[in-house]
């Protein structure tokens, strides 16, 4: 994937992207298609056709109507040598969209502070390599495409111990498993479950519901962990944790829903570890004629911003998407030890989905 051009002129950073690409040879012989480079660069293809006008006019390429762009010969055999650029993949199970806009965001950001360096950002989705035995998937893909570091979304312990044994270079975004010594960036997953159990164990809720995707992160498992730690801890026999599974699918949640609220003791309040899930969550709830929060509670792991349009709004935990994008770019630029691990304080927004409950309900 090129360098996205910086919005400040338009025209003027596509050419300059173009140049930029054409010096450090990027492409020799022909660019390609004004197709291709709209696709890539993100912008129209009438912005490529004047910003090719540009580059023409500094002798780097040769235009003929008709045909492909061909770079001209002198600049061909006149490049200047570079220092290696960063070369950063993304490997995900889904495209990013799909997943969370939290993640779309801080990749935004990541990748304009690579392009200040000149560094490109490549997202790869792959389902095999997310699977038990990712060994195949991972090796073919990191021998077709080399790049520099990889950055492990809602990655599984299986691949991030494929990367570790194979000391490829990589960079979890998330909560790395055990005995796993890549660097990684992540919530403190472990703190906000310590804040969830005592902020709802405070509020009366003893019944608590936590709805995460079968194939959990090591960030699920943590949060889980220290909620049923705490509540084991602090409250009396009768408190429990209900974890039920479910695909993002609608009729995936409302069957947890559907199960959790038929059980002999219904959950008072639903964590949802996904901010998706609370859209179907809070409007199933809804629909079947329970109120939010007087009849039930809701919190949410993850952070959107619809969550902030929803009334009763949402109570939620949220971290910066550009301090998250800097700590993972401050690793890549200074090759940290691998056996960093960073965590970041996430704040707690209140929301209006939480309720205090009586002792006895």
């Amino acid at each position: 994937m090129l360098l996205a051009p910086r919005r400040t002129s338009l025209i003027v950073e596509t050419a300059k992207v173009i140049s930029n690409g054409i010096r450090g040879g990027r492409w020799r012989g022909h660019l390609p298609s004004e197709r291709i480079l709209s696709t890539d660069l993100k912008v129209s293809r009438s912005t490529i056709r004047t910003a090719l006008s540009v580059v023409e006019k500094e002798g780097l390429v040769s235009i003929s109507h008709g045909s492909r762009t061909k770079i001209s010969p002198i600049s061909d055999h006149a490049l200047p040598k570079e220092s290696p650029k960063e070369t950063i993949a993304i490997l995900a199970p889904e495209l990013l969209s799909k997943l969370h806009l939290f993640s779309a965001l801080w990749v935004d950001e990541l990748r304009m502070m690579l392009s200040q360096r000149g560094g490109t950002l490549t997202i790869y989705k792959s389902i095999h390599a997310f699977g038990k035995s990712p060994s195949t998937a991972l090796r073919a893909l990191t021998s077709r495409q080399p790049h520099s570091n990889w950055i492990l979304f809602d990655s599984t312990p299986f691949m991030q111990r494929w990367f570790q044994e194979n000391n490829t270079p990589a960079i979890i975004a998330g909560t790395r498993f055990p005995d796993i010594q890549i660097p990684s960036v992540d919530l403190d997953s472990r703190a906000v479950g310590l804040h969830a159990a005592h902020t709802l164990l405070g509020n009366g809720h003893r019944r608590i519901a936590i709805l995460r995707p079968s194939r959990a992160t090591a960030g699920d498992l943590a949060i889980e962990q220290e909620i049923e730690t705490y509540l084991a801890k602090h409250s009396s026999d009768d408190a429990r944790v209900l974890v039920k599974t479910c695909n993002r699918d609608v009729q995936s949640i409302c069957r947890a829903i559907d199960a959790l609220a038929s059980s002999k003791h219904p959950p008072t309040v639903y964590i949802c570890t996904r901010s998706p899930y609370v859209a179907t969550v809070f409007t199933y709830l809804a629909k079947t004629g329970r109120r939010i929060p007087e009849d039930v509670s809701i919190l949410s792991i993850e952070w959107e911003p619809f969550l902030d349009l929803v009334v009763p709004s949402i109570a939620h935990y949220t971290i910066s998407t550009r301090i998250f994008a800097q700590h993972i770019d401050r690793i890549v630029a200074s090759k940290r030890s691998k056996s960093e691990a960073t965590y970041l304080t996430p704040v707690f927004v209140k929301g209006g989905s939480l309720a205090k409950i009586r002792a006895d309900s």
